[in-house]
């Protein structure tokens, strides 16, 4: 479980759950499913400090029963391959560094999609560019369960979340991480260009950290 414990898993997931505070959404008292959990726990702090009614989710049970230990906590959990299969709905569905992980992005859009009630936030690598999609190999405990992972653009990703959500948004700022890149305009393709998007069934458009489309320049 060690890489769940180094420097940079532990900076960037302070700066998604700090940034995840920051952008105000309604998160308490609902049932969340945190997709791709890992062994450590991070996330799961952050969203217990919202609703006890969390469901982990990763391929690898291992990490799972690595992450309750160490929170010293029992909740909820699956295993299932987001490329088929969710195991539920959710008011919520939170999916950090999971959907690069996943050799059928398309496929688990759609299944965390029709499992969601209300929103689902992503946070994500890219392409580094705004459209198509490019797959990666990987190997490791915190990488792909098959071996092959993709890049997705901001665009393509947006694409897929409108074909199932009322609403789909981008932030108007980006985490506090130097992978989330401030500024697209010049941007080279890159494994690791981050970025947040949601998709929601509940009308956002008054929270001013939203906006529908992908900034240029985050703020």
């Amino acid at each position: 479980m060690n890489s769940f414990y180094t420097n940079v898993a532990t900076d960037i997931n302070t700066a998604r759950t700090d940034f995840l505070k920051k952008l105000n959404l309604d998160l308490c008292d609902k049932s969340v499913l945190e997709t791709g959990c890992g062994g450590k726990g991070d996330i799961t702090k952050c969203l217990l400090e919202y609703t006890n009614k969390i469901t982990l989710n990763d391929s690898r049970k291992e990490n799972i029963l690595s992450l309750q230990e160490n929170i010293r906590t029992n909740l909820e959990y699956n295993t299932c391959d987001l490329n088929t299969d969710c195991d539920g709905e959710f008011d919520v569905i939170i999916s950090f560094g999971t959907l690069y992980h996943l050799d059928k992005p398309a496929n688990a859009i759609k299944i965390m999609s029709e499992s969601t009630r209300e929103l689902m936030v992503i946070s994500t690598c890219s392409n580094g560019k705004d459209d198509g999609i490019r797959y990666v190999a990987e190997q490791g405990q915190n990488q792909s369960s098959t071996g092959t992972g993709c890049r997705p653009g901001r665009l393509w990703v947006a694409n897929e979340l409108k074909k199932y959500f009322s609403y789909v948004y981008f932030t108007t700022a980006q985490p506090e991480f130097n992978e989330f890149n401030k500024d697209w305009t010049s941007q080279e393709a890159t494994n690791n260009a981050r970025f947040f998007i949601i998709g929601s069934n509940v009308n956002l458009d008054s929270n001013p950290k939203l906006t529908k489309n992908p900034p240029l320049i985050y703020e």
